[in-house]
């Protein structure tokens, strides 16, 4: 049972893989693999560097955009960072107050049970 769960689920992702790198690229899958595919039969390996490079190029292109995108973003949110920072600020303010109060009470308690009668 669980082989075909996870055969199903293979097709199934594979299916969604293929229709979004399609809907993305503007290019059929499976155009490109007849093409890759005849570059390695007709062993013509400078048509297939060639494809590669210009797919790496475009992969580059939109990371690169991507980068570009989330740069912008972290700028524009400026104030926000700022506000986070001070919110760490802040709270580690609070930490070093609550560790002086523990050490506080920890000497109060020590002091306390000084006076006490030993038994």
């Amino acid at each position: 049972m669980k082989f075909f769960i996870g055969l199903l689920s293979g097709l199934v992702l594979g299916a969604v893989g293929a229709v979004a790198y399609s809907v993305s690229t503007g290019r059929d899958l499976r155009e490109e693999y007849a093409q890759l595919r005849g570059d390695i039969d007709n062993r013509d390996f400078d048509a297939l560097g060639n494809r590669l490079e210009q797919r790496f190029n475009e992969l580059q292109g939109m990371l690169q955009e991507r980068a570009n995108q989330i740069q912008g973003a972290a700028s524009s949110n400026g104030d926000a960072s700022a506000a986070i920072d001070d919110a760490k600020d802040a709270v580690s303010d609070a930490a070093d107050a609550a560790s002086d109060a523990v050490k506080d009470a920890g000497d109060a308690v020590k002091d306390a049970t000084s006076d006490l009668p030993k038994g």
